[in-house]
């Protein structure tokens, strides 16, 4: 997932909600601490522009409060200037993945559903309401938002 330093308000929205703690400026994320270089699946952190030598920096981190042992996720920027989230699941990151998921499939989908949020607000749209279906995926409601003048709010 890539993101900018502008869903910072999605992701700690995110965090909130899954009881995550968004560590601004935190310049590093606890994990192994040393490449091991097994795993290549399409989501390794290697794979999605962060090198190897910069794990365990980051602009930002996420963590587990009350857990000190627990690894965090960094915010880390890859070679295009996007954030990216990365985190190390071993040993189910020490307690970490019991929040964001066994690969992070509950952290990814909290900040999506929190940036698209924003974003029909941001086009003038009124989110009407948000579920989680019986598949597990996110249905947001929204429709245009109206302007109390008689103005119509755009249409898309």
């Amino acid at each position: 997932m890539k993101l900018q330093d502008s869903d910072l308000p999605a992701i700690r929205a995110a965090c909130e909600e899954l009881g995550l703690e968004l560590r601004e400026n935190q310049k590093t994320w606890k994990w192994w601490g040393s490449w091991a270089n097994d795993y290549h699946a399409d989501n390794a952190a290697y794979r999605q522009g962060i090198k190897p030598e910069d794990y365990g920096k980051c602009e930002h981190a996420i963590g587990v409060p009350g857990n000190q042992h627990a690894y965090e996720v960094g915010l880390c920027r890859d070679q295009d200037g996007n954030l990216r989230l990365a985190f190390d699941f071993y040993a189910g990151g020490r307690g970490l993945c019991d929040f964001v998921g066994d690969k992070g499939e509950k952290l990814f989908q909290a900040v999506g559903k929190h940036k698209a949020i924003a974003d029909c607000k941001a086009a003038g749209w009124q989110v009407q309401g948000v579920e989680t279906t019986a598949d597990g995926k996110v249905k947001i409601t929204a429709s245009p938002a109206f302007v109390t003048a008689g103005v119509v709010g755009r249409k898309f």
